[in-house]
Order: structure tokens, then C-alpha cells, then sequence
């Protein structure tokens, strides 16, 4: 799996990904690789999704909340808001504004 993705073939890494027993899928080893096939497919809302299980499982593992900030940011309606609705202000000292 891994080898395919390192080849930029998440396809077929997903393909071997679906060879895993049920069971298992849910391993957090194989839902790293999971998070891996969705961000390289742009995926981004699963990715996010299989991240937020990641960072309560693995809490303490720095790389799990990077990629989860990272997927979050890219997904639909990540992100800042842009345009229309109540956005606020912050005014610095010395900003002029």
C-alpha cells in the first residue's frame, strides 16, 4: 500500500488498502494509510473525517493533529469565511484601523 502511495499511485493503494480484513480496517496503522489515500486523491472531508478518529485514539502523536488541521483547512468550508455574514474585526494598536 504504502509502496503505491510512495509511486503516487493512490488507486492501487487503496485497492490493496480494501484487501485488509474488516476487522482490521479500523487499526489506526491502516487508517494513517487511509488518510494518506484520501489527501492524495483531494479528499478532503474524508480525510478530515479519518483524522478526527485518529487524534482521539492517538492524542498524543504531533503528526495526527498536523494532518487533521491540514484536511480540515482543505475541505469544503474550511477555513476562513469569505465574503457576506458577521465578521468581525481585530483591531491592533497601531494598525490604523
Amino acid at each position: 500500500m504504502v509502496g503505491w502511495l510512495d509511486l503516487g499511485n493512490h488507486l492501487e493503494a487503496n485497492e490493496e488498502l480494501e484487501k485488509i480484513a474488516p476487522g482490521l480496517r479500523a487499526h489506526p496503522d491502516v487508517l494513517e494509510v487511509r488518510y494518506e489515500i484520501y489527501a492524495k486523491a483531494g479528499k478532503w472531508d474524508l480525510a478530515a473525517e479519518i483524522t478526527r478518529a485518529l487524534v482521539q485514539i492517538r492524542p498524543k502523536a504531533p503528526h495526527l493533529w498536523s494532518s487533521h488541521a491540514y484536511a480540515t483547512r482543505r475541505m469544503a468550508g474550511g477555513g476562513f469565511a469569505v465574503g457576506g455574514g458577521n465578521q468581525s474585526h481585530v483591531r491592533w494598536e497601531g494598525d490604523g484601523g
